[in-house]
């Protein structure tokens, strides 16, 4: 039996070269623990410290014998020996991927110190070859893990400028100019790779070229590092300048670096900042891989279709279509866009430069090009029903040719019809729920299997489609019978596809990730960070391209090396398609031209740990002097949620230039969750604050997410030296961090604030008001004698909604029953209400979550008795539950939520403004219910800074005095507590329809409504 262990990428384990399921979370951890150090005894001390952190269950010691246990059984029991007291992976020589890279890499060397660079080439390509992603990648952001992935990204490097050697030795410089090129951009303080690309460039007959990388270099090093460059590379600089020669001579004596013992190829980095640079080096090979490359290009404006220049990767050309274009499609030297918001079809010339037709189609979903006619999908609405068809359109003048009914009605508002043309014939989405083959000459239809495709992509012998995000289906092209399937472990869910370069991939939207899917047998996966979000992703020109709303970019991915190019467009590129050597982009947002954003490792401040945090985001001029970072929850049932509010914070800034007032804002988001448990961890929460606190150049955090997290954040930043440092929310709800309520944790909120003013302020409502709100509805639907239902007397957020309805009905003049908390049981409750008739009850508001059996046999029973029109209230924890545990008898019943699903009815004009502008960056253009809240919360840190004085007090000081007007909420201030003097809670009355409800009640605000 042989066991092999793969490292440098996602960790793997095959026995007999069949792979073994290990799984995640603790188990996961551990194999990873134990491969970092094996053969080597690690003490149970240091593993239970590295699974369970500085808070580890009472019963550690007896979990940490169950997960050993269960790894044993994964990977074999002979494989893991207890040592004393600890554990060891016992690992054969050469049965890591780690060892046989070093030892391909040893070969390499050796064949290019004896002179055979063509076969060094090919070695050293091998070795690289087995890199699958970043090393550890599992446990990326784990402590123990950070030294072991910074060593081996480092060898990565080394080894790729090895490579480099060979190809200039075998005079490939035409490749290694290429190549050099996007590794420099990756790595720009290696002065080894410096040295390379400027010989290339040289030996390419690109001398000023070569000339300008030095300066480009030195610049960059005196700018960023302080230093200048080294003496090797001084000394090729000033050959460069004697020399007219293109290739050989003295140029090559000085760029081969010195030859140290056992290794005639490896350049140090020299000078007085030699060490420093070395550090940086490998700091940016760690970072930047899950941020891309920059490349500082013309920005389109919004409503255009752009022409990039696939080999340049330069914007030939923007063209102006109808309002937010969406899809588009190209064929020769004419494009079609498809026009979201202008309802419209536009046909532009790109050789003459001008659009030369416009025209409307109603309720457009998608285009396709095929078949000598351009396809588009039109969805008609008729109430609540969703009924769709295809149009045939001529290319020319884009008339309709012929229509054709798609099979079925669908009652989802986010109704979609993907297009996709492939094997000769048009795919699509129906609103039946099944994918359809379109025949382009009779348009007869072939209806297939019941996948609800989010998108789709065809090849000649397959279509593939992604339904609920994650799982990716194979049908037959003919037939549409389903073949295969399976699932990705994508986060936030797959939503484009495109196939070609002998890979199907896939677009995570909200993640930024592109998913590379190998069609097999057997079928396989990973995934490739490319930026802030990954709205659409096509094939062609010999890469893969992928579109970044948030970034405001369009990546190229090299599909062999899976290195990442940007080109900046600026605005919200939306959807991609390539035709030749061109690639096509339809880009939506305002017409004034938006800065791009752009990671970086190096922004000249003090950053946050990678550990926990992505890497400064910054797209203004020069560098950013200070940062503001976020606290959210990335893993679990609420990441998406949560990567919108990224996205919406950096959209925010980037309207902004990344400026406030006189100050440059870098922004950068940190996780405050973990895999394992897929919510907020406590130690990280605690460990985010003070780096945060730590970290002077932060002036104030966005978040958290979890008003648990704020509880463990707030002491240690209101701790903070010389001055609290602030944390503004547009999530928490909970009643106890700014004000005294029923149900608070002891002590709250004082507690929260013993070493200084208190520095917590929140941009959404509190748990109170929502139960004042409830009452508000009660009396506004007649209720006068309203019965008051407290589920659980111990759970926080049930008694303050609760006890703040009994006190806000009373000041309304109602006359509450309650709280009561009667029951469980169908007799009880049958009991109970028949006893509430004798007593005049006209009205119930139920203080519980919508899961629990007593709630459901209350609802029954409240039914029963009083019948379908009787008035019953809920607060948000059964907005989206209520159909599926009550089913009809949620019908009717009032939820209370602070859930902006309908901002165009809900939100002011600017909050409508910012809705429009902002899901133009979206892909299903579906805005997250806390986008609005995150800007809002945006807007008023950026606000305080700008009138700062660059200062933490000063800062939160500011904030204080934050008087907003016609903001995206509306026209507010905080009170003395810090919370909002406007709060929005609407009102939604649940339908027939689930996922549908009514919201009879728009807004209910509450002017400064605190406990009454």
């Amino acid at each position: 039996m042989v066991i092999e262990y793969r490292v440098l990428g996602p960790i793997e384990v095959t026995r007999d070269g069949r792979p073994i399921s290990v799984g995640a979370g603790k188990l996961g951890a551990l194999l990873a623990a134990l491969l970092v150090e094996r053969n080597t005894a690690v003490p149970a001390d240091t593993l239970i410290d590295r699974l369970w952190g500085e808070r580890p269950p009472a019963t550690v010691a007896k979990n940490l014998q169950v997960v050993v246990s269960q790894l044993r059984k994964a990977i074999g029991e002979e494989q893991i020996r207890t040592v004393g007291g600890g554990y060891m992976l016992s690992v054969e020589p050469e049965s890591t991927d780690e060892e046989r890279f070093e030892g391909l890499l040893a070969e390499g060397r050796e064949q290019l110190a004896a002179a055979n660079a063509p076969d060094a080439e090919r070695t050293l390509g091998r070795a690289l070859a087995l890199f699958r992603g970043r090393p550890y990648e599992d446990v990326a952001y784990e402590d123990f893990a950070r030294e072991e992935i910074a060593r081996l990204e480092e060898r990565r490097l080394a080894a790729m400028e090895e490579w480099f050697d060979a190809l200039l030795e075998s005079r490939r410089t035409a490749d290694a100019a290429a190549g050099l090129e996007r590794f420099v951009s990756d790595h720009p303080y290696r002065e080894r790779a410096i040295g390379q690309l400027m010989l290339a460039l040289h030996r390419s007959g690109r001398r000023a070229e070569a000339l300008a990388a030095f300066d480009a270099a030195r610049r960059r090093l005196a700018e960023e590092l302080g230093i200048e460059p080294g003496d090797r590379l001084q000394r090729l600089h000033a050959a460069m300048l004697d020399s007219a020669e293109e290739d050989g001579g003295p140029l090559d004596d000085i760029s081969r670096p010195p030859q140290p013992a056992g290794n005639r190829r490896a350049w140090a980095l020299v000078g007085a900042g030699g060490a420093l640079l070395a550090a940086a080096a490998v700091a940016a090979a760690i970072v930047l891989r899950s941020g891309g490359t920059e490349a500082t290009l013309t920005s389109v404006s919004g409503d255009h279709v752009a022409a990039i220049n696939a080999a340049g990767l330069t914007i030939d050309g923007q063209y102006e279509v109808g309002a937010t274009p969406t899809s588009v499609a190209g064929a020769a030297d004419t494009a079609y866009t498809l026009n979201a918001d202008g309802q419209t079809v536009s046909r532009v010339q790109l050789e003459t430069g001008g659009q030369s037709l416009e025209r409307g189609v109603p309720s457009p979903s998608d285009i396709a090009l095929g078949a000598g006619a351009l396809w588009v999908s039109s969805i008609d609405r008729r109430g609540r029903s969703f009924t769709a068809s295809v149009l045939e359109l001529d290319l020319d003048t884009l008339a309709v040719r012929r229509k054709v009914a798609l099979p079925g009605v669908s009652s989802s508002q986010f109704t979609l019809v993907p297009l996709t043309f492939g094997a000769g014939a048009l795919y699509a989405t129906a609103p039946s729920g099944k994918i359809v083959r379109l025949d382009p000459e009779t348009l007869e239809l072939t209806e297939g299997a019941a996948v609800q495709a989010e998108a789709l992509a065809a090849t000649e012998g397959a279509v593939w489609a992604v339904t609920q995000g994650i799982r990716i289906v194979e049908l037959d092209p003919t037939t549409l019978e389903r073949r295969r399937s399976f699932e990705l472990p994508a986060k936030t869910g797959i939503e484009e596809l495109a196939a070609g370069v002998g890979a199907i991939w896939g677009a995570e939207a909200a993640s930024g990730l592109l998913w590379r899917i190998h069609p097999g047998p057997p079928l396989s996966a990973r995934s490739i960070s490319v930026g802030l979000s990954a709205s659409d992703v096509a094939v062609g020109a010999g890469a893969v391209w992928v579109a970044s709303g948030i970034d405001g970019a369009v990546l190229r991915v090299d599909p062999v090396t899976e290195k990442v190019r940007r080109v900046s467009t600026g605005n919200a590129p939306q959807q991609i398609a390539v035709v030749g050597d061109r690639v096509l982009v339809t880009v939506a947002g305002a017409r004034s031209d938006l800065v791009a954003t752009r990671t970086t490792t190096s922004p000249g401040i003090p950053t946050l740990p990678a550990t926990a945090c992505r890497p400064v985001v910054y797209g203004g001029e020069g560098r950013p002097d200070l940062l503001i970072a976020s606290d959210l929850s990335f893993q679990g049932d609420l990441a998406q949620e949560n990567w919108a509010v990224v996205q919406a914070i950096e959209y925010t800034l980037r309207q902004h230039r990344f400026r406030a007032g006189d100050h440059r804002v870098g922004y950068q988001s940190c996780d405050d969750t973990t895999v394992s448990s897929g919510f907020a961890d406590a130690g990280k929460c605690e460990a985010n604050a003070h780096a945060y606190v730590a970290t002077l150049s932060v002036l104030a955090v966005i978040g958290s997410f979890y008003s648990g997290c704020a509880e463990l954040m707030l002491p240690i930043m209101n701790a903070a030296k010389p001055s609290p440092l602030a944390l503004v929310s547009p999530a928490n709800s909970y009643t106890g961090l700014t004000m005294e309520a029923p149900g608070n944790t002891e002590g709250h909120p004082e507690s929260l604030y013993r070493n200084g003013p208190r520095n917590f302020f929140r941009v959404y409502p509190a748990d109170i008001l929502q139960g004042d709100s409830d009452a508000e509805l009660a009396r506004r639907l007649g209720v006068k004698r309203p019965f008051v239902h407290l589920a659980d007397p111990r759970e926080q957020y049930q008694i303050v909604l609760a006890d703040e309805f009994v006190k806000a009905a009373r000041l309304r003049a109602l006359a509450p029953v309650g709280p009561s908390t009667e029951g469980p049981g169908p007799d009880a409750f049958r009991t109970l209400v028949q006893r509430l008739r004798r007593q005049g009850v006209d009205g119930a508001f139920i203080s519980a979550y919508v899961d629990s059996r007593g709630t459901q046999a209350l609802v029954r029973a409240l039914r029963k008795e009083f019948g379908p029109t009787f008035p019953i209230i809920m607060p948000d924890s059964g907005l989206l539950g209520l159909h599926e545990f009550l089913g009809p008898l949620a019908d009717g019943i009032y939820v209370s939520a602070a859930a902006i699903n309908d901002p165009f009815d809900q939100l002011p004009p600017n909050g409508q403004r910012f809705v429009r502008e902002f899901s133009a960056t979206q892909p299903r253009r579906d805005v997250n219910s806390f986008a609005p809240y995150a800007a809002q919360a945006t807007e008023v840190v950026l606000a305080a800074i700008a009138r700062s004085d660059g200062t933490r007090g000063s800062v939160l000081e500011e904030l204080r005095r934050t008087q907003v007007k016609d903001g995206i909420l509306g026209s507010f201030r905080f009170d003395r507590n810090g919370d909002m003097t406007l709060n929005l809670i609407p009102v939604f009355r649940m339908t027939s329809s689930p996922g549908i409800p009514d919201r009879p009640f728009t807004i209910i605000p509450l002017q400064g409504a605190g406990p009454t």
